[in-house]
């Protein structure tokens, strides 16, 4: 079965253990179908969204301008829009892979109604895949494995929904540089998921694995988008 996401302990493994503990902190529980979209279970609201423009800077990151492409069973071309941002940066760095205050605000849309509105609800974890490191002359230099590096930023998130439903739950969003890392600037987003449950003790029920679904998905569709560039 295919599921849908998108780093010393290696980037990986770190990447695992973060998204754990958002799956355990957010009692998500999603899949996705193979050809990516994603399936809610009862008293889950599953989002997906496609490209946009990440701006990200040690001030914060923000995403403005992503399309949304499936409101739980609704899905379609153009459903509405997501835009976010987050905190300043608080460790590490936007290269290499840091954390980000929380605050900041998440806004989604479903057509000119606000379907979401909320702000992350603790830190932002900003992660890296692809990121290669050599030597030269005692100092390291970073460069991107070939098909680029993956940027993939996820946090909690709280807030309200259709206006007055407090909710809570998760956000991880997926962009890919296929130049070289990135410091600053701007970034194409490749696509991103968002889960809200209902802050009700049946939800807890829903607890484990929805994060590593989404990130599985969305990783297996970058990858085949890097072995294209490979190829080009």
């Amino acid at each position: 079965m295919a599921c849908k996401v998108h780093f010393v302990l290696g980037p990986v493994v770190k990447q695992v253990l973060v998204v754990g503990v958002l799956a355990l902190l957010a009692p998500l529980a999603s899949w996705a179908t193979s050809a990516g979209t994603l399936i809610c279970n009862p008293g889950t609201v599953c989002i997906a969204n496609d490209g946009g423009t990440l701006t990200g800077a040690t001030s914060g990151l923000s995403i403005s301008g992503s399309t949304v492409t499936q409101i739980s069973n609704l899905t379609g071309l153009n459903l509405g829009t997501l835009s976010l941002s987050t905190g300043a940066l608080t460790s590490g760095s936007i290269e290499l892979g840091g954390m980000f205050a929380g605050g900041g605000s998440v806004t989604i849309m479903e057509g000119t109604s606000v379907l979401f509105t909320g702000t992350f609800s603790g830190p932002v974890d900003w992660t890296v895949l692809g990121l290669v490191t050599k030597t030269i002359k005692g100092k390291p230099v970073y460069s991107c494995q070939a098909g680029g590096c993956i940027y993939t930023l996820q946090g909690t998130i709280s807030g309200t929904y259709n206006g007055n439903l407090p909710v809570f739950g998760s956000t991880i969003q997926q962009t890919i540089n296929t130049s070289k890392p990135f410091t600053g600037g701007t970034l194409k987003v490749e696509n991103g998921s968002t889960f809200l449950v209902t802050p009700e003790p049946a939800s807890l029920g829903l607890m484990g694995t929805g994060l590593l679904g989404v990130g599985f998905v969305a990783r297996r569709k970058l990858r085949g988008k890097q072995r294209s560039s490979s190829r080009a």
